[in-house]
C-alpha cells in the first residue's frame, strides 16, 4: 500500500513539474508572437465575449464592431497576463509543496520570486519581438497574477489539510 503511494506521489509530482515548464514554454510562445499576432489574438477573444454580451453583435457594421474592438483590446490584454501568470502562480506553489518541506511562508515567498522573475524575463523577451515592448506595468500585472494563483494554492492545500501544520512534507 505504501509503494502505491509513494508511486502516486512522485507521479503527481512529475506530471505538475511537467505542466509548469509547458505553461512556461506556453506564455514565452504568445510573448514571441508579433503585435499584428497579439492584436488579432485579443480582438478573437473580445469577439467571442461580445457575442455573449451583445446578442446582435454581428449585426453591427464594421466601424462600429472596430470600435467595440478596440475599447476592449487594452482589458482584453492586461485580463491575459493577469490570467497567464495567476495559472503559473498556482503551478509553482503547487511544485513547491510536492517536492519541498518548507514552510508555508516560504513557500509563497519562493512561488512569488519565481515567478516575478518569470514575468520580467518575459517582458524583456518582448523587447526583442517585432513591433512589442516590455512593460514594467505587465511585470507588476504578472505578479500580482502569481500572488493570486500561489495564494489560492496554499489556501485550498490548507483547507484540504485541515490548516493545521505550518510545514508540508510529502514523505515518498
Amino acid at each position: 500500500m505504501r509503494t502505491q503511494t509513494v508511486r502516486s506521489i512522485n507521479i503527481l509530482r512529475v506530471v505538475v513539474a511537467l505542466a509548469t515548464i509547458g505553461w512556461m514554454f506556453f506564455i514565452f510562445y504568445l510573448s514571441s508572437e508579433t503585435a499584428d499576432q497579439s492584436t488579432a489574438l485579443s480582438n478573437r477573444i473580445a469577439e467571442a465575449i461580445y457575442r455573449v454580451v451583445i446578442p446582435d453583435f454581428e449585426e453591427l457594421d464594421p466601424a462600429e464592431r472596430s470600435i467595440y474592438l478596440e475599447a476592449a483590446a487594452a482589458p482584453v490584454r492586461k485580463s491575459a497576463h493577469f490570467l497567464e501568470f495567476t495559472i503559473l502562480g498556482a503551478l509553482l506553489c503547487w511544485d513547491l509543496i510536492l517536492w519541498t518541506s518548507l514552510n508555508r511562508k516560504a513557500i509563497l515567498c519562493l512561488a512569488v520570486a519565481a515567478g516575478a522573475l518569470y514575468a520580467a524575463s518575459d517582458e524583456f523577451h518582448q523587447l526583442f519581438v517585432h513591433e512589442r515592448s516590455g512593460q514594467l506595468s505587465d511585470v507588476l500585472i504578472d505578479t500580482a497574477g502569481v500572488v493570486l494563483g500561489a495564494f489560492l494554492v496554499m489556501f485550498l492545500y490548507k483547507r484540504k489539510k485541515g490548516g493545521g501544520d505550518r510545514h508540508f512534507h510529502h514523505d515518498p
